[in-house]
């Protein structure tokens, strides 16, 4: 009976692990297309991942929401992404709220105004100084 039960939680740990993974791929694949913003659906999707039923899914969210903030347009951050951020912060699982308060910061700079803060983040979610053009501005991590 013992070795079943062990077997289903490896199996049930293996698979968090698997989205878990799914979700920070998914998140390098958006952050490195920012030319193209995300769509309505991928943000839809992405939403429903957050909301999801495994604390380890919902943990990996809060953990890469910065990365997909950043392929989002204010408005979609402000409307659908803050909201959906709150609930992290505000969460039943006590790891998926320090993962999400880890991540605030980034979150909010990422509502922050290039042109005004000088600060943007590059292709590969690097925080940078300069202009979006300016590829020799240096990399602050």
């Amino acid at each position: 009976m013992a070795v079943i039960f062990l077997v289903v939680v490896i199996v049930i740990v293996v698979e968090v692990i698997a989205i878990t993974t799914a979700i920070t791929i998914i998140a390098i694949t958006t952050i490195r297309h920012l030319s193209s913003p995300v769509s309505g659906l991928q943000v839809s999707r992405f939403v429903s991942l957050c909301e999801d039923g495994v604390w380890g899914v919902r943990k990996a969210c809060a953990e890469v929401f910065m990365s997909v903030s950043c392929a989002c347009s204010l408005a979609t951050r402000k409307d659908r992404l803050s909201p959906v951020f709150v609930s992290l912060l505000t969460d039943q699982s006590r790891w998926v709220r320090v993962a999400a308060f880890q991540n605030l910061g980034p979150f909010i700079s990422t509502f922050a105004d290039p042109s005004v803060t000088g600060l943007h983040y590059n292709e590969e979610g690097v925080l940078v100084i300069g202009t979006p053009q300016d590829p020799a501005a240096p990399h602050h991590e």
